[in-house]
Formats: C-alpha cells, sequence, structure tokens
C-alpha cells in the first residue's frame, strides 16, 4: 500500500498545470486519521468512496495520463523535407503567370547577399507558397519589366526589383536586365532566370554564362545544380549541361 502510494503521489507530481499532490496527502491523511482514531463511520466512508475518488484524480490527471501511460514513446509528428518545394512552387507559379502573355525574370539569391546589388521598391519577405505569387503577379502593381527576388531559403523577397546602377538605365526592358545579369553573376553566385511567353522556355544566366532555350524541366534541374555546388563546381555543371540534348545555346558576354 505504501508503495501504491508512493508511486501515485510520483504521477500526479509530473503534472505542472493542476496540483493534485495536496489533495491526494489530504485524502490518504484523512484516511489515516480514521482508521487510528477510530472513526468507523468516516473509515467506512472513505474506504467505500476510494475508487470513485481515483476515478476523480485520473478524470483531472487525464492529459498527463495520456501522455505518459497511454503512449509507449514520444511521438514525432511526421515531416516531408521542403529544401526544393519553393523551387518548385516558383517554376510552376511563374508558368501559369506566362499565360497571360507576361515575360517573368527572377534572380535567385544564394550565399551572397544582394541588397547592394537591387532596388527593391516593393519588399515582400514572406515564404513561397501555392497561389501567393500568382497573386502578386496578377496585380497591378507588378511590373513584368522588373525582377522578381526570391532567396534559396525559400523566402520571396521582393517583386519589381532592379539592378542598382551608377548611370542611368537606357532601356527599362527585360534585355536590359538580363545584359546586367551578365555582370553581376560573374561578382555573385545568384542565379537568373527569363520565361519567354511564346517559346515558354527559359534563358538562364549564372556565373557570367548565359544559356538559351532550356525547357522547363531541364530549367529546374541546372537551378538545383546551381544551389547545391559551390561556385567552381557549378561551372563545370553547367558546360555539361549546354552539351545536354535540349537545344540550349550558351552565350558569353
Amino acid at each position: 500500500l505504501s508503495s501504491l502510494i508512493y508511486y501515485i503521489a510520483r504521477w500526479l507530481k509530473k503534472d505542472t498545470q493542476k496540483n493534485l499532490l495536496p489533495y491526494f496527502f489530504g485524502y490518504c491523511l484523512i484516511a489515516l486519521l480514521a482508521w487510528t482514531a477510530p472513526l468507523p463511520t468516516i473509515a467506512y466512508f472513505v474506504a467505500w468512496y476510494t475508487p470513485a475518488v481515483l476515478m476523480l484524480f485520473m478524470l483531472m490527471h487525464q492529459e498527463t495520463l495520456q501522455r505518459n501511460l497511454v503512449a509507449l514513446k514520444n511521438i514525432t509528428p511526421a515531416t516531408v523535407s521542403t529544401d526544393e518545394d519553393w523551387l518548385e512552387t516558383l517554376l510552376r507559379s511563374c508558368l501559369v503567370i506566362i499565360n497571360n502573355n507576361k515575360e517573368i525574370t527572377c534572380i535567385i539569391e544564394h550565399r551572397n547577399h544582394l541588397q547592394n546589388f537591387l532596388h527593391a521598391p516593393l519588399l515582400i519577405n514572406a515564404d513561397l507558397r501555392k497561389g501567393i505569387l500568382e497573386l502578386l503577379l496578377e496585380s497591378a502593381s507588378y511590373n513584368h519589366n522588373k525582377m522578381i527576388w526570391v532567396d534559396t531559403t525559400g523566402r520571396l523577397r521582393a517583386i519589381n526589383a532592379s539592378w542598382s546602377l551608377t548611370k542611368k538605365q537606357i532601356f527599362d526592358d527585360n534585355t536590359q536586365l538580363l545584359q546586367e545579369a551578365l555582370a553581376h553573376t560573374t561578382q555573385t553566385d545568384a542565379l537568373v532566370f527569363h520565361i519567354n511567353p511564346v517559346t515558354r522556355t527559359f534563358t538562364i544566366i549564372a556565373h557570367g554564362k548565359t544559356f538559351d532555350n532550356v525547357t522547363a524541366h531541364h530549367a529546374l534541374q541546372l537551378i538545383r545544380k546551381h544551389i547545391h555546388s559551390s561556385k567552381h563546381s557549378s561551372e563545370g555543371d553547367y558546360h555539361e549541361a549546354a552539351r545536354h540534348p535540349h537545344n540550349s545555346e550558351q552565350r558569353t558576354p
């Protein structure tokens, strides 16, 4: 009986939300006094209602009971790797938007920060989610002659981003953006891609090199290689990709 009382007391002590231990000790003290006094009426009452009192303690202590007695081990929620989900969401959203005959240029920030290279009047700083990007790009505030700015952590940094130039821009179109991208990607590990709404193919710029007429599936592979490789190894990956039979053409500035 002493061991049972001891283990019940330890079990009740684990509950930090409901302090039931003093009430349990009080009930045990009443039972002890009733048997030693002697007080037969109180002793009979305590003995008769003990199962009901224990059940009451169990009901009040049910959260800890479920956590410590029902579960045989700690249950860890299942998690899904989302390292590259953002990239698929990004490309899928862009392909949806070009159906409205809008050109899309996107810059992906990798290890090197781009704050000093980009001017972004509309900062977002939100996780890429399905539907959010389409909503922004279909709004009247989106300028398809500017860039979408994302990073490899899956965050949408800004829309309507443009290069911060020391000289005045001559053209405000995607041609000018891509020309500037050739120079800036030699200084950083950023990647820029442009989607043509007519051919539905990608132009990818990285490490100062351009690859034209890249299909969506092949573009996804190239961007993944760029993200998961260092600057020197990724250059080799791009040379290999240029030889891949996807009608890709390489241009150098």
